[in-house]
């Protein structure tokens, strides 16, 4: 719920939008960084890539920057040449954008931070004169300092993140980078490609490559390679950035070896996904194997009961590797799905995709490669681990996810934004429930490619009431009576609670609104209308409520931490 937006622009939009209901359009940020307005090292931020991390691990990675101040109390990197884009707000489009970070600064914390607990479950952690967005209930855009909010409060939030994600060509090369840095990794190359890779190696120079590519490997193994058409990645790579050669198109299949030392009998050779539907059933596996799986021996394993869950991971396994996956069960013990995929498979999603091999359940998180992929990837490595660890409550009337890992259930939370899909997170239970409106959202944009469980979200939604923490708004029911008679619209037109809404006996919620704004345009172009200037009031205030979440704030405290992090451009 963290996000990044330029001083100047906000500042401008502030001043712009408080004094004039007119200019309120797709508010969209929660809060905006610039010097002396900094976040605690934990403080979570989206990127424009759609990666996800916190503020010390983004700084971090900003050390590898220029200097431009190192003192006691201030540290700050020019970060401008690592291309890192971050959410910030248009003021002439009035849209959210990717601006790119050019300066990392860490700063001595020398007062207590203000941390807010919205009704989301998500916290932030800020300076106080850290400025955010909020909303009364005349639907006026307001700014606010963090010591300045009190509780029960709303504060203006996307409903909907977009990110620049990577092309299936990006996400190849990704894929190999990540490989790359494991030495054990080989590839083969089918006979035409080996042939053709070769007679261009040896009018360049066999020696003469091995010097440029810089190969740990002896003279012989590495003309060897050659003549065979297999290479250690490492060297294939910069073997094909120095003859101008796309290496994934290239490859026949990749395995490994234990080390680059071993030169033993090498594991199973494993083809790569090739095209977009490749990687959305890769990454609906990865899903399976998050939630119910994990390394085991030389193998990845998958223990799940459900006949449809076993028969995708067949599919998958058959289509993707051309292997038969090996099912057993053992009495009353659940069933057990060897993917028969070897220690091949085990390291790529180790180097690749960020797996645990020790302890994986409390120290999963989505896969960078995922959070960086497009919706359809993302949707599918949600539905594999919705599928296993997700359950449909009926009491709760929510879909709900749980995990023993806080980073991975936070990062199910922030992913859901990608799908306008918003859930509240119970710290206490490392649990994500989704409910009122949003459970609309999920099962249309995400949902269970598990049929029973689908078939559950699908009843809560004709069922679905609001929920409090995340379909409440900020607006007066006599803002909507004030329109409604402006425009003369008769009260009949809209629902049964449109009266109880307008004369505050019912709280305001998204349905509320919503039935509200379908009642008026239906009646749009009546020739009854009074004042056409208030249906331009419908339309600017639909613009902030529909577009953008209004959580509130639930608690409010002081901490303290050693350091405070700003990243600006």
């Amino acid at each position: 719920m963290n996000f990044l937006a330029r001083k100047e622009d906000v500042v401008r939009l502030a001043e712009s939008l408080m004094g004039n209901q007119q200019n309120i359009r797709n508010i969209g940020i929660v809060a905006h960084i610039d010097h002396g307005k900094c976040v605690s090292g934990n403080t979570r931020l989206y990127l424009g890539s759609g990666e996800l991390v916190e503020a010390q691990q983004l700084f971090n990675q900003s050390a590898q920057g220029k200097p431009i101040k190192a003192g006691e109390k201030e540290l700050v990197y020019d970060i401008s040449e690592q291309n890192i884009l971050a959410m910030s707000f248009d003021a002439n489009s009035r849209q959210l954008t990717h601006q790119k970070i050019t300066h990392a600064w860490k700063l001595k914390a020398d007062k207590p931070l203000i941390k807010l607990t919205l009704s989301t479950g998500q916290i932030i952690e800020t300076t106080p004169e850290h400025k955010f967005y909020g909303v009364d209930p005349q639907a006026r855009v307001i700014q606010k300092t963090a010591e300045e909010i009190r509780e029960n409060e709303f504060i203006l939030a996307p409903k909907f993140i977009e990110t620049d994600s990577f092309s299936l060509t990006e996400l190849k090369n990704a894929l190999l980078k990540k490989l790359e840095s494991d030495e054990s990794f080989l590839v083969r190359l089918n006979e035409r490609n080996a042939l053709n890779l070769k007679l261009e190696i040896l009018t360049y120079g066999l020696e003469r490559l091995r010097i440029g590519v810089g190969s740990r490997l002896a003279n012989k193994s590495f003309y060897g390679g050659v003549y065979n058409g297999h290479y250690r990645l490492q060297d294939f790579m910069k073997t094909c950035t120095i003859l101008g050669h796309e290496p994934y198109s290239l490859i026949e299949t990749v395995y490994a070896r234990q080390s680059l030392q071993q030169e033993g009998k090498s594991t199973l050779e494993l083809r790569l996904p090739q095209n977009e539907y490749d990687f959305v059933e890769l990454a609906y596996l990865l899903g399976l194997v998050w939630g119910d799986g994990g390394k085991s021996g030389r193998q990845i394993r998958i223990t799940n009961e459900d006949p449809e869950i076993i028969q995708s991971i067949q599919k998958i396994c058959m289509n993707l590797f051309g292997r038969k996956i090996q099912v057993r069960k053992y009495g009353s013990k659940a069933t057990r799905m060897d993917l028969s995929l070897g220690l091949t498979f085990v390291k790529i999603l180790a180097t690749a995709f960020d797996l645990p091999l020790q302890n994986k359940a409390h120290s999963i998180s989505i896969p960078s490669l995922i959070q960086r992929s497009d919706n359809p990837l993302l949707k599918a490595f949600l539905q594999g681990y919705f599928d296993t660890d997700g359950t449909v409550e009926k009491a709760r009337s929510a879909v709900s996810i749980s995990s023993v890992s806080p980073k991975m259930i936070a990062d199910v939370q922030m992913a859901l934004l990608r799908f306008s899909c918003m859930g509240t997170l119970i710290h206490s239970r490392n649990t994500v429930y989704i409910s009122g409106s949003n459970v609309k959202e999920f099962t249309e944009k995400i949902g269970f490619r598990l049929t029973r469980k689908q078939e559950k979200a699908l009843e809560l939604v004709r069922r679905a009431e609001s929920n409090r923490n995340t379909d409440r708004l900020p607006l007066a029911g006599k803002v909507l009576h004030e329109i409604r008679m402006k425009l003369g619209v008769p009260l009949n037109h809209y629902s049964k609670t449109q009266e109880a809404v307008e004369r505050g006996l019912q709280g305001m919620y998204y349905n509320n609104f919503r039935s509200f704004i379908d009642g008026t345009y239906s009646f749009v172009g009546n020739p009854k209308i009074k004042d056409p200037q208030a249906w331009q009031e419908v339309q600017e205030i639909e613009k902030t409520f529909l577009d953008c979440r209004t959580p509130f704030v639930t608690r409010i405290e002081k901490t303290t931490h050693e350091s405070v992090y700003d990243f600006t451009d």
